[in-house]
């Protein structure tokens, strides 16, 4: 075996591989021995055919896929580990073949994708903008705070009383004037104290409550309260935590 590589188009290096007629037939034999198994000729157990029967009966072709891809096998790796100084492959190849004259052997032809070569020209004397960025320290603690926020993770507290900056899990009964109005009750509502969820003064109330704590809270709906008829009305709402 020998082989010539050549620079191709689109990075890629074009290998030509020529095997001997003799090389040739040894991957014939061996693609015979291999594959035998699959075919039945009449006369003949299935895979004890000869040979030369096999090739009358089918083609001769029969064998040339499995010896063009057991020459590939034995050999190109090889050839790609012996010039990888000269080139370094990052694809499959595309194979082909070029020549194949009864008695002169057979020659392969392997396309292959190659890393290209990358010529820097003029790559001193650049001019670049320069961009200049103020971050103030109320920014970093803006951004540090989010952070925190995202990777926080809940833990449950039932030693102490619960303070500003705590999720609380309350159940409330809110009325006016003794009568309960719409959207005043829930049960098992998460509170994050300091929120601002809740009408002004309700968390605050709500905070320094321990668990098992019942306590009724006094509000006093705001003017710009959605719901016209509360505004702006006192609320007592009894909570539990």
């Amino acid at each position: 075996m020998n082989y010539t590589q050549a620079a191709g188009e689109k990075s890629t290096v074009k290998l030509t591989i020529k095997f001997t007629e003799e090389e040739w037939n040894g991957a014939l034999s061996s693609a015979y021995l291999k594959t035998r198994g699959k075919y039945a000729v009449p006369g003949f157990r299935k895979g004890k055919a000869p040979r030369p029967v096999l090739e009358n009966y089918y083609g001769k072709a029969i064998f040339f896929e499995e010896a063009f891809n057991e020459l590939y096998r034995e050999h190109y790796f090889a050839i790609i580990e012996k010039e990888k100084d000269n080139f370094t492959v990052v694809g499959e190849p595309e194979l082909s073949v070029d020549d194949m004259e009864e008695g002169n052997g057979v020659t392969l032809v392997a396309t292959v994708p190659v890393k290209p070569e990358v010529n820097i020209e003029a790559y001193t004397g650049l001019k670049i903008k320069k961009f200049e960025y103020n971050v103030t320290e109320d920014e970093v603690e803006k951004e540090a705070s989010k952070i925190l926020e995202r990777n926080a993770k809940n833990v449950e507290v039932n030693d102490r009383a619960c303070k500003n900056g705590d999720t609380v899990n309350i159940d409330f009964s809110g009325s006016v004037n003794g009568e309960k109005f719409a959207g005043g009750t829930a049960e098992g509502y998460d509170l994050v104290l300091g929120s601002g969820s809740f009408i002004p003064g309700f968390e605050e109330q709500v905070e320094g409550m321990k668990i098992g704590e019942n306590k009724d809270i006094q509000v006093r709906f705001p003017e710009e309260y959605q719901a016209e008829e509360l505004r702006p009305r006192v609320v007592v709402s009894s909570a539990w935590l």
